[in-house]
């Protein structure tokens, strides 16, 4: 990850920092109903979102900030289907066409 501050992204670049790297499926506060979680992980929202655990989460609201990436040509649209096949309602938030843009999703 570039260290950029509030535009750092991920890269293939060896990096000079550490940057700890948490499972949110393997901590203890994940349990009980969560009122709000952000994810805002600059491309690693495919990898968490495809991972079976996390339509067990109980998330209230969801906002989510989507990325194109080269996997992912339509981030937003991806995300939306997948969120929509967890149960969620979906709303489009703010934009930064064509890269990114953030989702509002309720339960």
């Amino acid at each position: 990850m570039t260290d950029a501050r509030t535009s750092s992204t991920v890269t293939d670049q060896a990096s000079d920092f550490e940057i700890s790297v948490v499972d949110i499926f393997q901590q203890p506060d994940v349990a009980g109903p969560i009122d709000i979680l952000k994810i805002d992980i600059e491309g690693g929202e495919y990898e968490l979102l495809s991972d079976p655990r996390f339509e067990e989460l109980d998330v209230r609201t969801l906002v989510l900030e989507w990325h194109n990436t080269p996997e992912y040509p339509d981030g937003k649209a991806w995300c939306l289907e997948k969120l929509q096949e967890f149960g969620y309602e979906t709303h489009i938030g703010n934009e930064d066409p064509p890269l990114a843009g953030l989702i509002w999703a309720f339960r």
